[in-house]
Parts: C-alpha cells; sequence; structure tokens
C-alpha cells in the first residue's frame, strides 16, 4: 500500500477519474448526476468511453506481449472509439455553444431594439411637451393644450416601461467572449490571419480540443496507476568453495599453490612406474632433439624402428616431450 501512495499510483488513478468524469460531463451535462434517469443513450455513451479507454490499455499490453493481431485489433476499436466519443462530445457542445450564441445575440437584439424604441418614446414626450407650451403661450391651456398633455403623459408611461424592461436585460454581452479575447491576443502576437478568422478558428476548434484533452489525459493517467512493474530477477549468490584441509604431518604441506590466502595443495596419490626405457629409443631420440630442436613424434619413432609396437612408439614420444 505505501508503494502504491510513494510512486504516483494513487495519484494518477484520482487523475484518470477526474478527466474520466470531465469527459463525461462534456457528454452527459446534467445527466450525469442523475442516474437513475439514464436511458440507453446515456448508457451507451458510458460504455463508450470505458471501452475506449480499455482499448488503449489493451493495445499497449498486446504490443509488449508482441500479439501483433491482437494489438492491431485493439488499436481499430481504441481509434473507432476516439472518433464516436469525439463526435458525440463536439455536436454536444457545438448545440450548447449554438443554443448560447442564439441566445446572447437574441437578447442583444431585443436591448438595440428596446433602446431605439425609448429614443423615439423620449422625442415624442419632448413634442408634445413642445405642444403643451405652445398652446399656454397662446393665452391658457385648452382643449388641445390638454390632449397633448395626456399625451405626454401616456408617453412618459411608456419610456418608464421601456427603461424597466432595459434595466432587466441589462448590457449587451459579446457573443463568444473567449474566442474574441484570444483573438485579441492573438492579433497581438502577429498571428496570420483576420481577428474574425481567428474567432472562427478558436470557435471551430475548442471542442475538439476538450475533448481530446480530457480522453486521453484519462488513458494515460490509468495507464501510469494500472502500469506493469519490472520484476527484479534474483541474483544467485555465490558460495565460495571451502578449502580442502591438508593433514600437518604430510610431506607436501609446505609446498604453496601460489595464491595467497589458499592452503598448500593436497598430495598427490604415488604414481605408477612405467616401462624401462630402451636404450635404441632414447639415442635416437637424443639425437633427433640436437637436430631439430623439439622432440620426435610417435610416428617419427615407428619409422625409425619399424619393430616396436605403435602405442609403445607413441607412449615413448610423450615421456621425449615430458622430459624436454
Amino acid at each position: 500500500m505505501s508503494n502504491f501512495l510513494k510512486d504516483g499510483r494513487a495519484l494518477a488513478l484520482v487523475a484518470g477519474v477526474m478527466f474520466a468524469l470531465g469527459g463525461l460531463t462534456i457528454l452527459l451535462d446534467k445527466d450525469l448526476t442523475s442516474p437513475l434517469l439514464w436511458q440507453s443513450g446515456q448508457w451507451l455513451t458510458i460504455l463508450t468511453v470505458a471501452g475506449t479507454i480499455s482499448a488503449g490499455h489493451l493495445m499497449a499490453d498486446a504490443v509488449r506481449a508482441r500479439h501483433w493481431f491482437a494489438a492491431i485489433g485493439f488499436l481499430v476499436l481504441f481509434l473507432s472509439g476516439t472518433a464516436l466519443v469525439v463526435y458525440s462530445s463536439v455536436g454536444r457542445q457545438a448545440e450548447t455553444q449554438g443554443t448560447t450564441t442564439l441566445s446572447v445575440e437574441d437578447t442583444n437584439k431585443k436591448i438595440v431594439e428596446k433602446n431605439a424604441d425609448l429614443d423615439a418614446a423620449k422625442q415624442r414626450k419632448a413634442y408634445a411637451d413642445a405642444q403643451v407650451q405652445k398652446e399656454v403661450g397662446r393665452g391658457g391651456c385648452g382643449r388641445n393644450c390638454k390632449d397633448w398633455q395626456r399625451n405626454s403623459q401616456d408617453v412618459e408611461i411608456v419610456i418608464e416601461q421601456l427603461e424597466r424592461e432595459i434595466a432587466a436585460l441589462g448590457p449587451q454581452k459579446p457573443v463568444n467572449a473567449k474566442a474574441v479575447a484570444m483573438a485579441e491576443i492573438a492579433m497581438l502576437l502577429h498571428v496570420p490571419g483576420t481577428k474574425d478568422q481567428i474567432v472562427a478558428a478558436l470557435v471551430l476548434l475548442m471542442p475538439f480540443a476538450t475533448t481530446l484533452f480530457f480522453e486521453v489525459g484519462s488513458i494515460v493517467a490509468f495507464g501510469f496507476a494500472f502500469r506493469t512493474s519490472r520484476k527484479v530477477e534474483a541474483v544467485r549468490p555465490i558460495i565460495p568453495e571451502s578449502p580442502v584441509p591438508v593433514p600437518a604431518n604430510d610431506p607436501v604441506s609446505e609446498k604453496s599453490t601460489g595464491i595467497p590466502g589458499n592452503p598448500p595443495a593436497p598430495p598427490k596419490g604415488p604414481r605408477r612406474r612405467g616401462r624401462k626405457a630402451d636404450p635404441k629409443v632414447l639415442n635416437f631420440s637424443e639425437a633427433f632433439r640436437k637436430k631439430n630442436g623439439r622432440a620426435p613424434s610417435g610416428g617419427e619413432i615407428k619409422s625409425a624402428l619399424p619393430g616396436m609396437a605403435t602405442s609403445t612408439a607413441y607412449d615413448y614420444a610423450g615421456r621425449a616431450r615430458a622430459s624436454a
């Protein structure tokens, strides 16, 4: 358990769950928190995301195991699942963004129309007030004066109503405010293209980038959390050979083996005495060594002494090489 926490597996697992929930939030939106109301579409979406993540991990395992057919199959499943998830999430984001954009545009349009109506109403009121002042200047407020007064009061009511509606709508909101702000920054950095082109590109690419961020993040995080540890092969300890004890009264115990720290070599058994050397062979070997600078071979001894057995000739040759 301590190793699971120390080597980053726990953090990777938490990150994988967060990435997966982020992707599901894009796909399911508010339905994510109401699992009891899920229908077949929501369940298929969740199974697609889980299957795609699993296919990505199984593909890596199949490659490590050198099962190429299975690796290709999991690769096809991973790519097709990724395409389905991206298609669904991008469509969902485009739908939401389109609804938001239409709502903002409709609100802005209403604000413009209400402001135009308010300006027109104020002009009508100003004209009605001017007519009242004109009638009063002629010597009193007669019937026409009173009509203009009622007209001014009615317009005043319309003005108050329009002002309340405009206040409720609030100020105009920018469409694609984030994309517009990023486009302005891009223009400062001299990115090629006009501001409208940059805004259109950002609006088109952001749903793809968001979806791939969550999906790739979940695959990488889960892969690190459930990675296979490399097993270290146990090294067999080398046990030094114990020296063979030598009796203290052995006459060869004083002869060192020449290796520091090792005891004297154990005594050898008595050597078997061989046959007595033939003087002819000795004379021939001595003469051959003086002439050729080496001991004769068994075949050369056999050629010089044809009556000798082959095995005996080779035995003499071995003695000659040993004595040399």
